[in-house]
């Protein structure tokens, strides 16, 4: 993987009304965020983060409540990030770019070619409670499932929640669709998961299903957490054809933080 905090830092300020606003720097291996008036200032490296929560971040358009838990069971106190409206499309300026630094420091600069060695947490459902992956197979409370077997994953999304909907067989039943395994949609599941199915079966991850109201199928999800040049391996080549195919799938939907990344958001 190459993304361009392998050379670059990122660093917003947003003003707020009444003096409000903040500053967030984004760099490889960790993040440093401090509000305007003060109260909350802190820094944290990547490595020290288990999961992220981030309310609003496919419902809405501005102010995503951002949630970290760390691995010592501390959480980061909540904080908003693209507070101030940046762009005409995808408000997502602040919060991409720190999604796809963290992802890109959980999945490793092996990635996608470390798919069966790669160990890194999943995150969290109410079913399958902790999830990580760990030699090739995803485990969870109830469920565990080796990635080389996984035949189907939908996305589905409803805006405010999200699962991947993991799949064993080729084809469901004919009345119901039941997953073999469901994982939440995060900065770090879709990369991993697109890259499962385009290695084992050619085709990606299925977006068609829309969250039921205003988007006719689940792209704004791809928009929203991934970068094409995830796929790309750490020397600068594809080695394998499917990870072309990922490349260019995400890769025309033109929101890859990338050196013109501010410029192209609204600075």
């Amino acid at each position: 993987m190459r993304t361009i905090f392998d050379t670059e830092t990122f660093h917003f300020e947003a003003k707020g009304m009444l003096g409000g606003g903040h500053s967030l720097t984004v760099s490889k291996d960790g993040f440093s965020y401090q509000s305007a008036n003060g109260k909350k200032a802190f820094s944290f490296p990547f490595s020290a983060i288990k999961r992220t929560l981030i309310t609003n971040y496919c419902n809405s358009n501005q102010n995503y409540d951002v949630r970290c838990y760390l691995k010592d069971s501390k959480e980061i106190p909540e904080f908003e990030l693209d507070t101030q409206a940046w762009n005409n499309g995808h408000n997502i300026k602040e919060t991409k770019a720190l999604l796809v630094a963290l992802s890109a420091s959980k999945l490793g600069s092996a990635f996608p070619n470390n798919l069966d060695s790669l160990e890194t947490d999943l995150g969290f459902t109410l079913g399958e409670k902790d999830i990580i992956l760990k030699d090739g197979v995803i485990i969870g409370a109830k469920h565990q499932i080796p990635l080389h077997a996984i035949k189907r994953c939908k996305c589905v999304s409803n805006g405010t929640l999200g699962y991947l909907c993991v799949y064993l067989k080729e084809k469901g039943g004919f009345f119901i669709d039941i997953p073999d395994m469901k994982l939440p949609i995060n900065e770090v599941t879709l990369p991993v998961l697109e890259a499962v199915m385009r290695r084992n079966t050619g085709n990606g991850i299925d977006f068609s299903r829309g969250n039921g109201f205003d988007q006719k199928d689940s792209g704004y999800i791809i928009i929203r957490y991934m970068n094409a040049d995830f796929f790309i391996s750490e020397d600068g080549t594809f080695r394998e054809s499917w990870q072309e195919s990922a490349y260019r799938r995400i890769y025309a939907y033109g929101y890859d933080v990338d050196a013109n990344w501010c410029e192209r958001m609204g600075q």
